[in-house]
């Protein structure tokens, strides 16, 4: 990620592979997500083979700490930054996943989200680690205590309050299709929230942005996956909205695929 330097800059990630939770060809894809990619690790010689367990794990619960306890922006901002990272990485990831959980970085996270809304950066990557969190969350405990914690009402704030951002609307569809693999949590979304407004809204804003509306398909596919929230979404105009992204990204063969994928769940 580039760190910011200039106020009013906003951040930028690395492109890095991850595989999209509950696909079905299970394809890896290349997100933005993590901040730092092998390739960094190499041009600075510093890969190296996986940490022990008790390393990653007491990593986890040192930024966790760090996060809760700090009051200085740019600190929190670092240490989320770390966090998600780690998360990310694959080595030891169900250790990490049980260290975050058990010293509640769940509600470390959601609360330093509510406490500094306005800075971008904060916002950003602590959406970041909650989309890693919630990868490949194979019990879904962590899905179930973000959404317990008011995870998913912060994540909407966030994407409300910087409706401009590209990465922060990304990543909070990211993380809003992650969370709503639990049909509990696409049901509060859907019908509590409200949220197929504000996803179509997305669509049209970053109409020309690949990434943000290949999510939104995606996003979009796992709410339809659930028939009670068909009549929602087909009075919401879900299916004009993707018939647009169709005709704007004729020519683009994962937004066709996907946005079909999701009027399939309609039709």
């Amino acid at each position: 990620m580039v760190k910011p330097g200039v106020t009013g800059s906003r951040p930028v990630s690395p492109p890095v592979r991850v595989k999209r939770e509950g696909s079905e060809d299970g394809q890896e894809e290349t997100r933005r997500v993590a901040q730092r990619t092998e390739e960094n690790q190499t041009a600075n010689g510093t890969l190296a083979g996986p940490a022990p367990v008790i390393d990653a794990v007491a990593s986890i619960k040192e930024y966790v700490k760090t996060v809760s306890k700090s009051e200085d922006e740019n600190v929190i901002k670092d240490n989320m930054e770390k966090l998600g990272d780690a998360l990310f990485e694959e080595e030891q990831r169900a250790e990490k996943k049980r260290a975050f959980l058990c010293v509640g970085g769940p509600i470390t996270i959601v609360t330093k989200l509510n406490k500094y809304k306005n800075n971008e950066y904060i916002e950003s990557n602590g959406i970041c680690v909650l989309v890693n969190a919630t990868w490949k969350d194979m019990n879904n405990q962590l899905r179930s205590v973000i959404a317990d914690v008011d995870g998913i009402e912060a994540i909407v704030e966030a994407m409300t309050i910087h409706s401009a951002s590209s990465v922060i609307q990304r990543r909070g569809l990211m993380a809003l299709r992650n969370i709503s693999i639990l049909e509990e949590n696409a049901e509060k979304l859907v019908l509590e929230i409200g949220i197929i407004p504000m996803i179509i809204q997305v669509m049209t804003m970053f109409s020309d942005n690949v990434e943000v509306t290949t999510i939104a398909c995606d996003l979009l596919k796992k709410l339809g996956s659930y028939e009670k929230l068909h009549k929602s979404m087909v009075d919401a105009n879900v299916l004009s909205a993707l018939a647009r992204a169709i005709e704007q990204h004729e020519n683009n063969e994962e937004v066709q695929r996907r946005a079909r994928r999701a009027m399939k769940q309609l039709l």
